[in-house]
Order: structure tokens, then sequence, then C-alpha cells
């Protein structure tokens, strides 16, 4: 996986993050962990309301560890789309720093 430029990766609570990454860090030669981490309000089903120019309303760093790529900002909220084909949806919303997080490093 290395010879073809990816790096190692971790997705965990932004609790965990640091730790994760330091250990992967001091296991994996050159370093350069991708960290997505969790940190979101409520876990509980409920309503989502946001215009969709206010998405994502921070970067990835908002989760609470300053070196993550992909930050899983929301879950289990329920979408309103009035208009639309479906009128509500479930959904977990993330947000990342790169255009494409599983990239190799260099392609975004």
């Amino acid at each position: 996986m290395s010879a073809s430029g990816y790096r190692a990766g971790i997705y965990c609570s932004h609790d965990l993050a640091g730790t994760m990454a330091s250990l992967i860090g001091a296991a994996v030669p050159g370093g350069g962990t991708r960290v997505r981490a969790w940190n979101v309000p409520v876990t509980d089903t409920h309503p989502y309301v946001c215009a969709p120019n206010d998405f994502p309303a921070e970067g990835p760093t908002g989760c609470d560890y300053p070196d993550t790529i992909a930050w899983q900002y929301q879950q289990n909220c329920e979408l309103s789309l009035p208009g639309a084909p479906c009128a509500q949806m479930s959904a977990d919303l993330s947000t990342s720093s790169l255009a494409d997080p599983s990239a190799p490093p260099g392609a975004n």
C-alpha cells in the first residue's frame, strides 16, 4: 500500500484521535497518518435543519482534533427535503479538507 502512495489512516472518536495517530505513526514508517474523526452532538435520530450554503458550518478541525482530514459532523439526522421525490431521509453528515479523502497524498 505504501508503495502505491497510500498512508495509514484511522476513523475514531475525536477523544482518541491524537493517541491513535501517535500509535500508528510509531508503528508505520514514514508517518503521515490520515485521521478521520467523529464528534457528533447527539446519536439519537433527530431533525437537522440547515440551509445548503451553511453546510458544513466548520471545516474538519471543528471536531476538536486539529489534524483530522475528515469529520463526521452529524449522525442519524433526518433531512427534510420538501419538493424532492423523497421528502425526508436519514443521513450521517461529514466534511473533509480534501476533495477525495481516500486518494493517495498529492492527488488532491
